[in-house]
């Protein structure tokens, strides 16, 4: 993927990607800048203007045609497949703003190629132009262009509600940034991506929220006698709201950022009619403790209507494969109510072995409850799982 500057030449190349767009496609593009269809009229006035301000840089993504070569320069011939502009440049905060994201080659969408024309942006803005922040605007229904951002490090500033009005409807408006020092230290969300034989295994985003919110809710009481009562801001009734998840996601990026844990959500791989991602569950290492401990609590959660089909240990599996393999931890433990008899007949057929008895070890459902001690060693799993090295199921994507 590269850039190269917008030129007049391109213009009908932007019209023939946008112009047949509907009117929602060209505002999900470009905000209240045009109105659809885009002519050349609109986008000839547009730019001028901004040439005449001199804020904004507009590029052509380009990607090399597979299996095309140019015959003067030997080289695989590239094709113009999408614009994106770096504008609102203001070189007294030293601040600008990415816009008009378009992978307009239907052919070529979906390949990452958004994404990688951002980081570049992101490169031009803090590198060449000396910028201290970066923002841009998304609008809440736009999941794939939040997940992007969100992965390329972007934190979400706020929402301005009913920001854009289009044919009596308001749309919301996400505001996110990114600042020099982010960028430099690459504090990019995680991309924790694995997949077993039935499941993919993933980090959840900012764009996931209404995936977590829709498990939770359709889990509630079936979760309730095996979970902590949560009060407001963690779960309970104030637990499902959009922005309770969105905040108990940012929690675990902060987590897993940070070492101290890691939480993967459990997608069902979709079959060939599936139009939309089914969540499983999730599963956890969480409180993980370095130094000479090198220690961590595992955790996880099923849609009760996967239960008993053995998804659980699938993924609770590839956990540990990470957990010993990959995080080089010595000791993970699992505390299971002593009612709570699948879990214990899955601890124990992972090869967790019982330890001991803790009365009155966590508050559930406003009782303290009684825990079984279940750990697994580094030495236990590796002996255990010797002939596979635990990686018979799985590949990983990162």
């Amino acid at each position: 993927m590269d850039l190269r500057p917008f030129t007049d030449a391109d213009i009908p190349l932007l019209t023939g990607w946008m112009g047949t767009a509907t009117a929602v496609e060209t505002m999900t593009w470009a905000g209240s800048c045009f109105k659809a269809p885009l002519d050349e009229v609109q986008l000839k006035s547009f730019l001028k203007k901004l040439e005449d301000a001199g804020t904004a840089r507009f590029y052509v993504i380009e990607t090399a045609l597979e299996g095309s070569i140019e015959e003067e320069s030997g080289q695989p011939l590239r094709i113009p497949v999408g614009i994106i502009s770096l504008g609102r440049i203001d070189r007294v905060n030293n601040s600008a703003r990415v816009g008009f994201v378009l992978i307009g080659e239907k052919a070529f969408r979906g390949k990452g190629l958004g994404g990688l024309a951002v980081a570049e942006v992101l490169r031009i803005g803090f590198d060449e132009e000396q910028l201290h922040k970066i923002t841009l605007g998304v609008f809440d229904y736009n999941i794939p262009a939040l997940r992007c951002y969100t992965g390329l490090g972007f934190q979400r500033e706020g929402m301005l509600r009913d920001q854009v009005q289009l044919d009596g409807t308001y749309y919301n408006l996400i505001e996110m940034s990114i600042l020099e020092h982010e960028w430099r230290k690459g504090e990019s969300v995680p991309a924790h991506y694995r997949e077993t034989g039935r499941l993919i295994l993933r980090t959840f985003t900012e764009a996931d929220v209404p995936l977590a919110l829709g498990f939770y809710r359709d889990n509630h009481d079936f979760f309730a006698p095996w979970s902590p009562v949560r009060g407001v801001g963690d779960v309970g009734e104030d637990f499902l709201t959009p922005e309770a998840q969105r905040n108990y996601i940012q929690q675990s990026l902060d987590m897993e950022r940070t070492g101290s844990g890691l939480r993967l959500w459990l997608i069902r791989k979709k079959a060939a009619s599936a139009s939309r991602e089914t969540v499983v569950g999730n599963i956890s290492l969480s409180q993980i403790v370095r130094g000479p401990f090198q220690s961590a609590f595992l955790g996880y959660q099923l849609d009760h209507r996967f239960t008993g089909k053995g998804m659980a240990q699938e993924a609770v599996r590839e956990l540990l494969k990470i957990g010993f393999n990959e995080m080089g931890l010595h000791r993970i433990e699992a505390n299971i109510m002593p009612a709570n008899t699948p879990s214990r007949t899955l601890a124990r057929r992972l090869g967790f072995r019982e330890e001991g008895y803790a009365r009155g070890y966590l508050a559930i459902a406003g009782k303290w409850e009684d825990h079984i001690h279940y750990v697994m060693l580094a030495e236990e799993y590796r002996e255990r799982y010797s002939g596979t090295n635990g990686r018979e199921s799985s590949r990983l994507c990162r």
